[in-house]
């Protein structure tokens, strides 16, 4: 079995009936390189069917993941959630260490610039492009 194998393997179980086994895929994905295929299997364990084992542990991830994580909490909120869901979604991230700040901090103004222009909050993008805009990360 190769590398890739075990990887298709591993984002297979993302779909798993078990609970367990999904919170165990959100964990295991963290610790793979950048890929679609990955950050789609992560954004469907995000859109759970509201199991907050299994939340916990793909925001978790996300956090480790860095933008990547961001960008796929702002575009899996749960399963029928309305904006205000989303929202809590969005916090339930922020209280596992997920901040736009750390962000900039781990990954400087690459992450700056990906959310002035993308995140969803407008308050994160006026801030963020207020800070490129008076050069405060070179």
């Amino acid at each position: 079995m190769t590398y890739a194998d075990d990887v298709q393997t591993l984002l297979g179980l993302a779909d798993s009936p078990d609970p367990r086994i999904r919170a165990a895929v959100a964990a295991g994905v963290a610790e793979l390189p950048p890929d679609p295929e990955v950050d789609a299997a992560l954004g469907r364990l995000l859109n759970d069917d509201g199991d907050t084992f299994v939340l916990e542990r793909a925001l978790v991830a996300c956090a480790r993941v860095g933008i990547r994580g961001w960008r796929l909490i702002c575009a899996n909120p749960p399963a029928g959630a309305d904006a205000e869901h989303q929202e809590e979604h969005r916090l339930a991230a922020l209280q596992y260490g997920l901040r736009p700040e750390w962000l900039v901090r781990q990954q400087g103004r690459a992450a700056l610039v990906e959310l002035a222009s993308s995140d969803p909050d407008p308050g994160v993008r006026e801030e963020a492009a207020a800070l490129l805009e008076w050069g405060l990360l070179a």
